[in-house]
């Protein structure tokens, strides 16, 4: 459903014999964390005493995170209630949440593009720190982390002039360190630039707009030629990614722009 969700938890306590045993008969203790409420959406992960969950409860429009002690969930008390992470923040949209065993990592959107934030559960408020790139107009997300006691994030990023790249992040020195690059035959980063502006629309809303170019190819001071696309429906957002398939558009002096 997209207007609703319903999450259900099993107790894995028993040992493996049991625990097959449970499954195969049906049997296995299992709990709701809230029952389906038309509207309410939230999705689920677990790190120690505690669930995190993403959701848009509360009239929290772009999502936020809450936790709920994991023992009083599965109790099924009345007021096992979900506590705020963090305030709710009505210009940070909240998309998933992955828990590690030393940190947390969520991933979500702020001033147009792709984020992710890390912090220590044990101390959220203080320790929350969001990832810088050099690049503003950017696209970053979590790659496969199969390893819950990792102390590393594997992400993926890249740009309109940057071919994508994974990176492996620390979290406890804020360090970021590049595994791979994508290659492309015959491009050389050094000949284009990029650049976020923001434009007003008619009702006074500002549109964040990413452009790419070639800069020995343009001239700021004059009328230049333009691609514009844009989307924006289902919630569904244009990231400045890199596509070779845009580059004999900015040889031939066209700054291409996603709005």
């Amino acid at each position: 459903s997209s207007e609703t969700s319903e999450v259900w938890a099993l107790k894995l306590e028993e040992d493996g014999k049991q625990l097959l045993s449970s499954i195969s008969s049906n049997t296995v203790p299992k709990y709701c964390l809230r029952p389906r409420q038309k509207g309410i959406l939230y999705e689920v992960d677990h790190h120690s005493r505690d669930f995190y969950i993403t959701t848009n409860v509360d009239g929290a429009t772009n999502f936020k995170l809450v936790k709920v002690d994991a023992e009083e969930a599965a109790a099924g008390k009345e007021d096992a209630k979900w506590q705020d992470v963090f305030p709710y923040d009505a210009d940070v949209k909240i998309n998933e949440v992955h828990c590690f065993n030393s940190f947390i990592a969520i991933t979500g959107r702020q001033g147009g593009f792709s984020q992710i934030w890390t912090f220590d559960p044990s101390d959220p408020k203080s320790t929350k720190n969001i990832l810088q790139f050099e690049e503003e107009a950017h696209t970053v997300d979590i790659g496969p982390n199969f390893d819950f006691g990792t102390t590393k994030l594997r992400l993926t990023y890249g740009s309109l002039v940057t071919p994508r790249r994974d990176y492996e992040y620390t979290p406890s020195t804020s360090s970021l360190q590049i595994l791979k690059q994508q290659k492309v035959p015959l491009y050389d980063r050094s000949k284009y630039s990029s650049e976020r502006i923001e434009i007003k629309s008619r009702d006074g809303t500002l549109i964040p707009v990413s452009l790419v170019y070639r800069e020995d190819l343009i001239d700021k001071k004059k009328t230049n030629a333009l691609h514009l696309y844009g989307y924006g429906s289902y919630e569904i957002s244009i990231d400045p990614e890199f596509a070779t398939t845009r580059l004999p558009l900015l040889d031939r002096g066209v700054i291409f722009a996603i709005a």
